[in-house]
């Protein structure tokens, strides 16, 4: 709500989300800012400008330092900005804003940083490696067990496995039905 607060129109019924997140350091000092995240996975030729109006938006709002983080999710290089440029009659701005870029990223990268986030990104990178085709449903099964045996292994408390378990089945869902009741029956017998 704050983000559509800040950027009328932005509610759009195609918009999923945008979150904007107070944040806290690890180093002691106390330090109140805004992080403005996106996740992006899809072309959209004006998501740089859109980026810099958030941030101008945020910092008009709020008078506090802000970072902006844009998780990719798609494959594609070309349609992952890192800079919205604006230049007219010599006045020139560059915003430059943090990227991930999650096709960049392996499986065994995202699992070692042993968090909920990483393994939700890791569920999200196994939807975008597997694609389409023939195999899809079988390719989709089998990761899918391979990544809830790493999970229950990883110690997280049972409901944030919970919620990965729904965000995966959600998430990367199988084309045939009838293999959403097969895996929930294997989820079951893994956990007892």
């Amino acid at each position: 709500t704050e983000l559509n607060a800040i950027r009328p129109g932005s509610g759009t019924q195609d918009r999923i989300a945008d979150k904007l997140i107070k944040i806290w350091t690890n180093s002691g000092q106390e330090v109140w800012c805004l992080l403005h995240l996106e996740i992006q996975g899809y072309d959209d030729p004006q998501f740089a400008e859109r980026m810099h109006e958030y941030f101008y938006r945020i910092r008009d709002k709020f008078h506090v330092p802000v970072t902006a983080l844009v998780i990719y999710t798609n494959s594609n290089p070309a349609h992952q900005p890192k800079a919205y440029h604006y230049n007219f009659v010599g006045t020139e701005l560059i915003y430059r804003f943090n990227t991930f870029h999650l096709a960049e990223q392996t499986p065994e990268s995202l699992r070692a940083s042993r968090n909920a986030f990483g393994f939700a990104l890791e569920i999200a990178l196994t939807d975008l490696n597997v694609g389409g085709g023939k195999l899809r449903d079988q390719e989709l099964y089998r990761r899918k067990k391979e990544i809830f045996r790493a999970y229950m292994e990883s110690g997280l408390e049972k409901q944030k496995l919970r919620k990965l378990f729904d965000f995966m089945k959600a998430y990367t869902p199988f084309r045939n039905s009838d293999l959403e009741l097969t895996f929930e029956q294997d989820l079951q017998s893994f956990s007892n």
